[in-house]
């Protein structure tokens, strides 16, 4: 029988003495996802709601511990993920690489598939998502492409500005896999250099400037756009093209107003990309991919439009593009849908920030806590998935002594506090960060996931009593 969730009592637990409405947030949510793909995809996961309802339904009929409960969003979220996967799979499974020309098919949510080579598979509902997801911008023609991941959209774009010449990009950022791609590229493809932040008045020009609103490198950092607008207006001779990586940024990047705002310099193209797997995916991981958004002022339109077919001609030809199965599994109807991305987002930087208003202003055991929410000002997209703490002695083995401590301190405690990379997960996790060498020190992410609930008040109290002592 259906377990009906919204009437259900909530239950005594936690320190509160209640469910918090997160964690019933989440049990509904998770249903609500079931319902969306049973209609999206009829009879490819049958009942799939049902069955999440009945893991979930001790919410309404028996008292359970608010690790139980935890435990079972974890089995539910991840009987969602395998439901869906398998469905596409059964679907892809049916056609080869490059299948025969009488062969066409339809993906689980309807999609006519045809194409002689899977890495010229052109993806167009998901880039009409894409579209109809972004935000208007007045003055502005736009174009939107998928890509297998975000580091193959940088690689193509690049590639796109050398075809005419040797782009002079200049970064304002730290992710250390852009940087190293760039540095592996300069004086090959493009004449690379990384900018300080704010940048010097003088700085000299580029052809390309490629900007991370938020940035990690030795800590969180938020560039001001306004100063960054300013910056660019006062140059004689302003870049063509602006990239905009939002990865970090996700939903809280104002991006009609950057537009707005860049088109009194000049007008450049602007192209704001992402990596779309992290929190556009619910926390899911279903499939890579690298969203691109180009942008032109409208007297640029042939311009534009040629930069986005550029970029699906180079897609094929460097196998970037989605396969099969990442577009089927793509066509989740959670990705893309431009409210759902944002109160998803808001969930991720709401336990991010109250991880960093928890700890200490300052503390014997870590140099550096970093999140944009301890900075002295703010701006409004200042948010981030995750926080980092750098130890006082920031020896490798003093932070494997650190992990070590988090395990032991998780179990004892029945924290779902796991050790893993990336962020934007439902649950928490969190990593000791190990740079190349001559890249910097080691430091620690703690990446809170968008689910509230007894888990992350635990992690907040553990790792404000690790911050408060000295290292044992």
């Amino acid at each position: 029988m259906q377990a009906n969730l919204s009437d259900a009592p909530l239950r005594r637990s936690g320190e509160d003495g209640v469910f918090s409405a997160e964690e019933w947030d989440n049990a509904r949510d998770l249903i609500a996802m079931a319902r969306s793909i049973e209609a999206t995809a009829p009879g490819f996961v049958p009942d799939l709601h049902v069955h999440l309802a009945h893991l979930l339904a001790p919410l309404g009929t028996t008292a359970v511990t608010p690790m139980e409960w935890e435990w079972r969003l974890d089995a539910a979220a991840i009987q969602l993920r395998r439901a869906w996967l398998e469905a596409v799979h059964r679907t892809s499974d049916l056609t080869q690489k490059s299948p025969p020309d009488t062969l066409r098919l339809r993906t689980p949510a309807g999609t006519l598939v045809d194409y002689g080579y899977e890495r010229d598979l052109q993806p167009k509902a998901l880039e009409r998502r894409v579209a109809a997801a972004a935000p208007v911008a007045e003055a502005w023609c736009a174009d939107h492409v998928l890509l297998s991941s975000g580091q193959a959209t940088l690689t193509a774009l690049l590639l796109v500005f050398a075809q005419q010449s040797r782009p002079r990009v200049a970064h304002l950022g730290g992710y250390f896999e852009t940087c190293e791609l760039l540095r592996l590229l300069d004086g090959r493809l493009c004449d690379y250099r990384r900018l300080p932040w704010p940048p010097e008045p003088d700085e000299a020009d580029a052809d390309v400037l490629l900007v991370e609103p938020v940035f990690c490198d030795r800590g969180l950092h938020v560039i001001d756009l306004a100063a960054l607008t300013a910056w660019l207006r006062s140059k004689p001779r302003p870049p063509r093209a602006i990239l905009i990586d939002s990865t970090l940024a996700g939903s809280a990047l104002p991006v009609a107003d950057l537009l707005r705002d860049l088109l009194a310099t000049g007008g450049p193209t602007v192209i704001v990309m992402r990596s779309g797997l992290k929190m556009d995916q619910a926390g899911l991981e279903l499939a890579n991919v690298g969203i691109v958004s180009i942008y032109a002022p409208r007297r640029g339109l042939r311009t534009e439009c040629d930069l986005g077919e550029r970029i699906r001609r180079l897609r094929t030809l460097i196998g970037g593009g989605l396969t099969l199965d990442e577009m089927s599994a793509l066509e989740a109807p959670w990705f893309l849908d431009a409210s759902y991305f944002d109160r998803y987002c808001r969930g991720v930087f709401a336990s991010n920030a109250a991880l960093a208003a928890g700890m200490p202003p300052r503390s014997p055991r870590f140099a550096l806590i970093s999140h944009p929410h301890r900075a002295a000002t703010r701006q409004r997209w200042a948010e981030a998935p995750f926080v980092t703490f750098h130890l006082a002695r920031p020896t490798l083995d003093a932070y494997r002594a650190l992990e070590a401590q988090i395990a032991a301190r998780a179990a004892a405690g029945g924290l779902r506090f796991r050790r893993g990379g990336s962020f934007g997960f439902r649950g928490h996790r969190y990593e000791v960060v190990v740079p190349e060498a001559g890249q910097g020190a080691p430091f620690l992410r703690v990446a809170m996931g968008a689910r509230g609930g007894e888990t992350r008040r635990g992690v907040i109290r553990l790792m404000r009593d690790i911050a408060l002592t000295t290292a044992e």
